[in-house]
């Protein structure tokens, strides 16, 4: 069969693509990832054809953006410099893709794509394509059951079901139809593409051929009601709940990195993107080895080895979590789907600061599972100093689990990842 797997962001949003896509390989598919250009090694050494659909300098300019991760004002960001660049190139993409020969050509071209890139939903209107919509994280639904979030706000549990839709109906109003409905209209006109039914993010960039999604029920499950097409899929293509991909490069290498200290430190990592600033996470490192008398170590993805930044203080590279948090004393991020679910796998206690979209969704239901903390909103943007006398004052010894080892490696994806695979090469 042929596939093409669709995503745009960080390598948070990259890892659970590559994670399906290598196991299709492994299975003998024809697999094609669409991406940004930054991304082509990572594709490559998966074992995935690579498509460009964002150059490298429109992905710098998108992370380099003052304002990506505003909480209000910063999906505006993606969407302008990443989301709608990207589109006709996706669609183009998919488009030759689905016209061209080899293994499985008699078929429909099989696409999982985030709903965000929109090229995806283009092309499944004017094409022989058959679209499963990814979706990495509970925000990606538009909840009118508890808990309900509107970008960083969580509504009121006492709210009724008339206050909610309403909610929705004024952000698309005021905010997210002005931003999108006339390019997209643009861009339907152009490809030929089907007209929008209901509203640009409740409705339309949902796939009506269902989806899959990528996160744990225990974590958080799927609405039961929305104020969108999500969720309410015909019943032969509903969105299948299947749970962490959790993909890594290698089986865990034992015993994993050999770190200076006598005391298990804290981990401290800011986002593959810098969503807590480098300067930021720093700073927030320095302070919690000061405020709490225990050494920490700092993920920063400048760095190609360790570097010592003082006697507490420990800098590493991007690499394979499982290993460095199995005996850390506390994992402190910025609530990343992604590093919850690292996290969620090692059973180590977290401390979240969340910064903008998912994140404040993602924490939530990290604290509600008892694992972790979400630091209150006067102190999100609050200097390091106060940040680290938060973390250092809780005990983190409530929030600890039993390791619960769930990673997708080659030739061993895990369980969310294989019944990926079985959902997308199902006979229709």
């Amino acid at each position: 069969m042929r596939f093409a797997l669709v995503t745009l962001g960080s390598t948070g949003d990259l890892y659970p693509f590559l994670a399906v896509g290598r196991a299709l390989v492994e299975q003998g598919h024809e697999v094609a990832l669409l991406s940004q250009e930054p991304y082509r090694a990572e594709a490559a050494r998966a074992g995935l054809q690579f498509v460009p659909v964002a150059d490298a300098r429109q992905h710098q300019r998108t992370l380099a953006h003052p304002k990506l991760w505003h909480p209000v004002e910063g999906f505006g960001v993606l969407w302008r410099h990443l989301c709608l660049p990207a589109a006709l190139p996706t669609w183009e993409a998919l488009q030759a893709l689905s016209s061209s020969g080899g293994v499985g050509a008699a078929q429909p071209l099989r696409v999982l794509a985030s709903p965000l890139a929109i090229g995806a939903r283009l092309a499944r209107d004017t094409g022989p394509i058959r679209l499963w919509s990814a979706y990495l994280s509970p925000a990606a639904f538009r909840r009118l059951d508890n808990p309900m979030f509107v970008g960083p706000w969580q509504v009121p549990r006492w709210w009724p079901e008339a206050g909610r839709r309403w909610a929705w109906q004024m952000l698309d109003r005021w905010k997210l139809e002005p931003l999108a409905r006339a390019t997209v209209e643009r861009l339907i006109a152009q490809v030929g593409a089907q007209p929008i039914a209901g509203s640009v993010f409740g409705d339309w960039i949902h796939s009506p051929d269902g989806g899959l999604a990528f996160y744990d029920e225990g974590f958080c499950s799927l609405p039961s009601r929305t104020a969108g097409r999500a969720t309410r899929s015909p019943p032969q293509h509903p969105i299948h709940q299947i749970g962490f991909p959790n993909f890594e490069w290698e089986a865990p290498a034992a015993p994993g990195p050999t770190l200076p200290f006598d005391a298990a430190p804290w981990i401290v990592f800011g986002g593959s993107a810098g969503t807590l600033g480098k300067s930021d996470a720093y700073a927030l490192a320095s302070h919690l080895t000061d405020r709490s008398d225990r050494p920490a170590v700092l993920l920063d993805a400048r760095l190609t080895g360790p570097k010592r930044l003082s006697s507490t203080l420990l800098g590493l590279p991007m690499q394979p979590l499982p290993a460095l948090l199995q005996h850390a004393h506390g994992f402190v991020h910025h609530a990343g789907i992604g590093s919850c679910a690292q996290g969620l796998a090692a059973g180590i206690p977290q401390f979240l600061i969340p910064r903008a979209y998912d994140q404040f969704e993602n924490a939530a239901a990290l604290e509600r599972s008892g694992s972790g903390w979400v630091a209150p909103h006067a102190l999100r943007n609050a200097p390091a100093a106060q940040l680290a006398r938060w973390i250092a004052q809780l005990d983190p010894e409530p929030a600890r689990r039993a390791m619960v080892p769930n990673h997708s490696h080659p030739s061993a994806p895990n369980v969310a990842v294989r019944e990926a695979v079985s959902r997308l090469t199902a006979a229709d």
